[in-house]
């Protein structure tokens, strides 16, 4: 915890101004780890949006 001083009393009357948002039907907020080649990795990123286009074909596989 932090002292007395740390923070301002009563937390941040704005807080919700600073949340993050999602425009999405359903948010992201589970996690996945997997591992795949690092020359992969880099190609992947590599892409425009490749985080979304990630998440599209994974429930694409899951849908089949």
């Amino acid at each position: 915890m932090g002292s007395q001083a740390s923070g301002r009393p009563g937390g941040n009357p704005d807080l919700e101004q600073y949340q993050f948002k999602t425009d999405k039907e359903e948010p992201c907020s589970a996690k996945l780890t997997l591992r795949i080649a690092p020359s992969d990795f880099e190609k992947l990123k590599t892409l425009d949006n490749w985080q979304e286009k990630t998440r599209q074909a994974i429930k694409k596989l899951i849908a089949e």
